[in-house]
Protein backbone atom coordinates (compact mmCIF):
# COMPACT_ATOMS: atom_id res chain seq x y z
CA UNK A 1 0.00 0.00 0.00
CA UNK A 2 1.48 3.37 -0.97
CA UNK A 3 2.31 5.80 1.83
CA UNK A 4 -0.11 8.47 0.58
CA UNK A 5 -3.03 6.05 0.84
CA UNK A 6 -2.15 4.94 4.36
CA UNK A 7 -1.64 8.55 5.48
CA UNK A 8 -4.97 9.48 3.96
CA UNK A 9 -6.75 6.61 5.78
CA UNK A 10 -5.12 7.68 9.03
CA UNK A 11 -6.31 11.27 8.47
CA UNK A 12 -9.85 10.07 7.78
CA UNK A 13 -9.76 7.85 10.87
CA UNK A 14 -8.49 10.76 13.00
CA UNK A 15 -11.16 13.11 11.64
CA UNK A 16 -13.88 10.58 12.31
CA UNK A 17 -12.73 10.14 15.92
CA UNK A 18 -12.42 13.90 16.41
CA UNK A 19 -15.93 14.48 15.08
CA UNK A 20 -17.40 11.76 17.28
CA UNK A 21 -15.98 13.05 20.55
CA UNK A 22 -17.76 16.46 20.55
CA UNK A 23 -21.09 14.80 19.77
CA UNK A 24 -20.73 12.51 22.77
CA UNK A 25 -19.65 15.41 24.97
CA UNK A 26 -22.59 17.52 23.78
CA UNK A 27 -25.01 14.71 24.62
CA UNK A 28 -23.54 14.34 28.09
CA UNK A 29 -23.67 18.11 28.69
CA UNK A 30 -27.30 18.21 27.59
CA UNK A 31 -28.15 15.36 29.97
CA UNK A 32 -26.31 17.05 32.84
CA UNK A 33 -28.05 20.36 32.17
CA UNK A 34 -31.43 18.67 31.97
CA UNK A 35 -30.79 16.76 35.18
CA UNK A 36 -29.58 19.89 36.97
CA UNK A 37 -32.62 21.85 35.79
CA UNK A 38 -34.99 19.09 36.90
CA UNK A 39 -33.37 18.84 40.35
CA UNK A 40 -33.35 22.61 40.78
CA UNK A 41 -37.00 22.83 39.76
CA UNK A 42 -37.94 20.02 42.14
CA UNK A 43 -36.07 21.63 45.02
CA UNK A 44 -37.63 25.00 44.29
CA UNK A 45 -41.04 23.36 44.08
CA UNK A 46 -40.54 21.62 47.43
CA UNK A 47 -39.49 24.94 48.96
CA UNK A 48 -42.76 26.42 47.75
CA UNK A 49 -44.72 23.40 48.94
CA UNK A 50 -45.55 21.98 45.50
CA UNK A 51 -45.77 18.26 44.80
CA UNK A 52 -42.96 16.64 42.76
CA UNK A 53 -45.12 16.10 39.65
CA UNK A 54 -46.46 19.64 39.63
CA UNK A 55 -43.05 21.23 39.47
CA UNK A 56 -42.42 20.02 35.92
CA UNK A 57 -45.74 21.45 34.77
CA UNK A 58 -44.96 24.67 36.62
CA UNK A 59 -41.55 24.87 34.94
CA UNK A 60 -43.12 24.31 31.51
CA UNK A 61 -45.72 27.01 32.19
CA UNK A 62 -42.98 29.39 33.33
CA UNK A 63 -41.05 28.64 30.15
CA UNK A 64 -44.11 29.41 28.00
CA UNK A 65 -44.67 32.63 29.95
CA UNK A 66 -41.07 33.75 29.43
CA UNK A 67 -41.41 33.02 25.71
CA UNK A 68 -44.64 35.04 25.51
CA UNK A 69 -43.04 37.93 27.38
CA UNK A 70 -40.04 37.89 25.03
CA UNK A 71 -42.27 37.94 21.93
CA UNK A 72 -44.40 40.74 23.37
CA UNK A 73 -41.31 42.74 24.35
CA UNK A 74 -40.02 42.46 20.80
CA UNK A 75 -43.33 43.81 19.50
CA UNK A 76 -43.29 46.66 22.02
CA UNK A 77 -39.69 47.55 21.14
CA UNK A 78 -40.63 47.74 17.46
CA UNK A 79 -43.56 50.02 18.35
CA UNK A 80 -41.34 52.32 20.40
CA UNK A 81 -38.91 52.50 17.48
CA UNK A 82 -41.72 53.45 15.09
CA UNK A 83 -43.07 56.10 17.48
CA UNK A 84 -39.56 57.49 17.92
CA UNK A 85 -39.17 57.66 14.14
CA UNK A 86 -42.41 59.66 13.95
CA UNK A 87 -41.17 62.12 16.58
CA UNK A 88 -37.87 62.62 14.76
CA UNK A 89 -39.74 63.12 11.49
CA UNK A 90 -41.96 65.69 13.21
CA UNK A 91 -38.97 67.52 14.71
CA UNK A 92 -37.10 67.60 11.38
CA UNK A 93 -40.16 68.94 9.57
CA UNK A 94 -40.75 71.57 12.26
CA UNK A 95 -37.18 72.81 12.01
CA UNK A 96 -37.41 73.08 8.22
CA UNK A 97 -40.75 74.91 8.45
CA UNK A 98 -39.42 77.23 11.17
CA UNK A 99 -36.61 78.34 8.85
CA UNK A 100 -39.13 78.92 6.07
CA UNK A 101 -41.28 81.07 8.36
CA UNK A 102 -38.19 82.93 9.59
CA UNK A 103 -37.22 83.72 5.98
CA UNK A 104 -40.72 85.00 5.27
CA UNK A 105 -40.63 87.14 8.43
CA UNK A 106 -37.27 88.60 7.45
CA UNK A 107 -38.70 89.61 4.06
CA UNK A 108 -41.85 91.20 5.48
CA UNK A 109 -42.22 94.93 4.79
CA UNK A 110 -44.98 95.96 7.14
CA UNK A 111 -46.01 95.07 10.71
CA UNK A 112 -49.23 93.59 9.32
CA UNK A 113 -47.26 91.20 7.09
CA UNK A 114 -45.08 90.21 10.06
CA UNK A 115 -48.13 89.49 12.25
CA UNK A 116 -49.74 87.48 9.44
CA UNK A 117 -46.55 85.43 9.02
CA UNK A 118 -46.25 84.83 12.77
CA UNK A 119 -49.86 83.68 13.11
CA UNK A 120 -49.39 81.45 10.06
CA UNK A 121 -46.31 79.93 11.75
CA UNK A 122 -48.23 79.27 14.97
CA UNK A 123 -51.15 77.73 13.06
CA UNK A 124 -48.76 75.60 10.98
CA UNK A 125 -46.93 74.40 14.12
CA UNK A 126 -50.19 73.52 15.88
CA UNK A 127 -51.52 71.69 12.83
CA UNK A 128 -48.35 69.63 12.34
CA UNK A 129 -48.20 68.86 16.07
CA UNK A 130 -51.74 67.50 15.98
CA UNK A 131 -50.99 65.43 12.88
CA UNK A 132 -47.79 64.06 14.42
CA UNK A 133 -49.59 63.22 17.65
CA UNK A 134 -52.28 61.40 15.68
CA UNK A 135 -49.65 59.34 13.84
CA UNK A 136 -47.88 58.46 17.08
CA UNK A 137 -51.19 57.54 18.72
CA UNK A 138 -52.00 55.32 15.73
CA UNK A 139 -48.61 53.58 15.98
CA UNK A 140 -49.10 53.14 19.74
CA UNK A 141 -52.57 51.68 19.22
CA UNK A 142 -51.32 49.25 16.56
CA UNK A 143 -48.43 48.22 18.80
CA UNK A 144 -50.70 47.62 21.78
CA UNK A 145 -53.06 45.53 19.61
CA UNK A 146 -50.18 43.45 18.24
CA UNK A 147 -48.73 42.89 21.72
CA UNK A 148 -52.14 41.88 23.09
CA UNK A 149 -52.61 39.43 20.22
CA UNK A 150 -49.23 37.84 20.91
CA UNK A 151 -50.04 37.40 24.60
CA UNK A 152 -53.47 35.96 23.77
CA UNK A 153 -51.97 33.54 21.23
CA UNK A 154 -49.41 32.40 23.79
CA UNK A 155 -52.21 31.86 26.31
CA UNK A 156 -54.19 29.75 23.83
CA UNK A 157 -51.13 27.62 23.05
CA UNK A 158 -50.83 26.58 26.68
CA UNK A 159 -52.16 23.05 27.28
Amino acid sequence: MPISVSVRREQISTCSKAEWKPRVTFGIERQLTSSFTRRTTDEFGRALGLAGGGTEETAQQASRNVSAIAQTSQTLNEGVRKASDEWFKFARTRIERAFEHFDKAARSRTPQELIAIQTEAVRDTLESMLQGTQRIAQVSHQTADAASRKLSEAGRQAP
